[in-house]
């Protein structure tokens, strides 16, 4: 037992010690007053007496003073474990003996009840299931491009105009010149500045393997600034405009087991190019996946020269950057605002443009998935408002399995009616009631939690399916399993609270007479749960025919032409339809 000692203790205290300097004829009186507040109940009478008789001996020896002092001193000492009163009336029965047996009264329950118990945690574990196969989604969408080590400070540039009274925001294909310009007039906001191209399908060939894969032609410094996760070789190598870096999965399909680096690898038939490095292939949840090999932006510019023929006038490349350490994302926007205005002013062939005030702007990261769509110039919530949805169907589901469980586990409450009786005959108190029927709770959450668990490693395959992500249980992180804890102890709580309080109210008289009767507004608790159920329910069936209608009708909708007979047929070179057959 710990003692503690709080203000008031320590005020009776300090008057103790106020009146014992006062001489005062009541001090003794205070102590003893102070003993009888601390003191068991229990042993009270046994030891005031002797301690009185020893006070009145020593006044009557050496005078009141010194006999209120040692009889102070003497109270004090005797503050100790065994003499201070429990903290409640009750005695302490939560020994892990008696705690061992609120879990083989639960398994008991549990095993005797088998149709009961299958009823009940079946339905938890369908509810637990649903609200983790959610969470997992929810978590991936939050995470999308957290995989790069740099993803605070790594930006996309865009470009507003105001045309005919309507402002037009968001435009991530930008004019070549930019980058010249971030690069030597901003150098100080930036760490690193990169164009990106789109994304376009190449045939990979050797002598003897051909694939078609997915590239990208990005600048040098990109690799660093986007952490590429190098497996082989070294990204810096990139500086030389033959060479090309590929994904762990491409390397493999073209090289198999052996060594790909130093490679040489025709591309679309045409010109050959050394393989430097093998990256490792990017999550699904990022803004590479799927992009299986990157090549050099200067090649892209021998191949293209007209980019930097058209000067400002033409919007072709995606351009990113990575700000500066300490430098703000609002400072970094802001300087780079009036760009276009500013180094393209003095041009003729410039001058309609600007009419359009072009001015940039930066979005982060973090906003590149869930928040990069714009209507008025203002970047909107919409996809981040629909994980959220999303996220709150998976605890509206949770809550409906919590409340199926409470009604259950009520519905039976004349069934134990008679154990409660006969506990609280025999001395159990309410709360140690209630502890047993919340680790009867917690038991069959925990079977319901195992449960759980073989059903989401089975069904999260079907769901990446028609989900399309690539997730998985993430049993190896921390972080799963104290989330995990967290959501077993809520669902504990929410499933055992009501039953818990309910159960542990019945009076003993009346159920040993047999007299015992629910009241009349007992069951009102357990209606209102049953309404809620069915309310949430029902409106969950309506929202999800209504989003089916709605995305039949967006499928099967009027296009002005008939649909039926037609093909589309993609042109593409002899060497690309060749390799397109053997990958």
């Amino acid at each position: 037992m710990i003692i503690a000692c709080n203000l008031p203790d320590f005020f009776q205290l300090t008057v103790l010690f106020l009146h014992l300097g006062k001489k005062s004829e009541n001090a003794s009186e205070d102590i003893l007053e102070l003993f009888r507040w601390y003191c068991n109940p229990r042993l009270v009478d046994h030891i005031e007496g002797d301690l009185l008789e020893v006070y009145q001996h020593r006044r009557r020896q050496s005078g009141k003073l010194k006999a209120d002092v040692r009889f102070a001193v003497d109270v004090l000492l005797l503050c100790r474990r065994g003499i201070v009163r429990p903290f409640s009336n009750s005695t302490n029965f939560n020994n892990p003996g008696m705690i061992k047996n609120y879990f083989v009264i639960g398994w008991r329950n549990i095993s005797k009840n088998k149709i009961y118990s299958a009823i009940n945690i079946g339905g938890l574990t369908l509810g637990m299931s649903v609200a983790m196969l959610i969470g997992l989604w929810v978590y991936d969408e939050l995470t999308f491009n957290k995989y790069f080590s740099n993803y605070d400070s790594l930006v996309m540039i865009t470009k507003d105009i105001d045309e005919s009274g309507h402002h037009y925001a968001g435009n991530k294909y930008l004019p070549y010149p930019l980058i010249h310009e971030l690069k030597t007039n901003y150098s100080a906001n930036f760490a690193h500045v990169m164009p990106l191209s789109g994304q376009w399908e190449g045939a990979l060939s050797t002598p003897t393997k051909s694939v078609l894969k997915t590239g990208i032609y990005i600048d040098e410094e990109a690799p660093e600034a986007f952490s590429f996760e190098m497996i082989q070789g070294n990204w810096k190598a990139m500086e030389d405009q033959l060479t090309i870096i590929l994904s762990e999965s491409t390397a493999k399909a073209i090289f198999g087991n052996e060594d790909p680096i130093d490679q040489i690898v025709k591309i679309n038939s045409g010109t050959e190019v050394k393989v430097t490095g093998v990256y490792k292939d990017f999550p699904r949840n990022t803004e590479f996946y799927g992009v299986d090999f990157f090549e050099p932006w200067d090649f892209y510019m021998t191949d293209a020269p007209w980019y930097t023929q058209q000067g400002w006038s033409n919007h072709i490349l995606n351009i990113y950057a990575q700000l500066a350490p300490n430098v703000s994302y609002e400072q970094a926007s802001e300087s780079i605002r009036d760009v276009e205005l500013k180094a393209a002013r003095g041009l003729d062939y410039m001058q309609e443009q600007l009419k359009l005030n072009p001015t940039f702007h930066m979005i982060p990261m973090d906003d590149w998935h869930l928040r990069a769509t714009f209507k008025d110039g203002e970047l909107q919530m919409l996809p981040m408002q629909l994980v959220w949805f999303i996220g709150s169907i998976g605890a509206f589901v949770l809550c409906l399995a919590c409340i199926n469980f409470m009604n259950l586990s009520t519905a039976r409450s004349e069934r134990r009616a008679k154990e409660v009786g006969v506990r609280k005959t025999m001395g159990s108190m309410r709360g140690q009631l209630i502890k047993q029927f919340f680790i009867e709770s917690f038991f069959m959450v925990g079977c319901a939690f195992a449960c759980m668990l073989a059903v989401v490693a089975l069904v999260l395959p079907l769901f990446n399916e028609i989900a399309g992500k690539s997730m998985k249980m993430p049993l190896t992180q921390w972080w799963f399993w104290l989330s995990s804890l967290v959501f077993f102890i809520v669902t504990g709580l929410l499933a055992g609270s009501y039953p818990a309080f309910y159960l542990s109210s019945f009076k003993p008289v009346s159920v040993l007479k047999g007299t015992f009767r629910v009241g009349r507004f007992s069951s009102l608790p357990r209606k209102v749960l049953v309404v809620v159920q069915f309310t949430v329910s029902v409106t969950l069936i309506i929202c999800t025919a209504a989003i089916y209608h709605q995305l039949m009708f967006i499928k099967n909708r009027p296009v002005g032409y008939d649909r039926e007979g037609l093909v589309m047929i993609r042109k593409r070179s002899t060497i690309i339809m060749r390799s397109h057959k053997q990958s």
